[in-house]
């Protein structure tokens, strides 16, 4: 039987080993106000922001945006979902 996953195995990924921690925070900070003001006129989608009209939190899949520091090694390029 296979496994099922909520996870796009296409998943964008940017990659620097020359951005700080901080600096790369601040472009994940960056990137997530500009896609949240995408819609002026009323909130964001759920699948973007996470929040339902209304209320606090949805249980429903939606975008993440993650910072992650470089740990001294090439990140692996190919991902497989079990």
């Amino acid at each position: 039987m296979r496994s099922c996953s909520l996870f796009d195995p296409h998943f964008v990924t940017i990659s620097s080993e020359r951005l700080s921690l901080p600096a790369a925070l601040g472009l994940t900070a960056a990137l997530r106000g500009l896609l949240m003001r995408n819609f002026p006129e009323r909130s964001p989608p759920e699948w973007l922001s996470g929040h339902r009209p209304g209320e606090r939190a949805t249980a429903a899949p939606h975008m993440a945006l993650a910072t992650l520091a470089f740990a001294g090694s090439r990140p692996q390029t190919t991902t497989s979902w079990a």
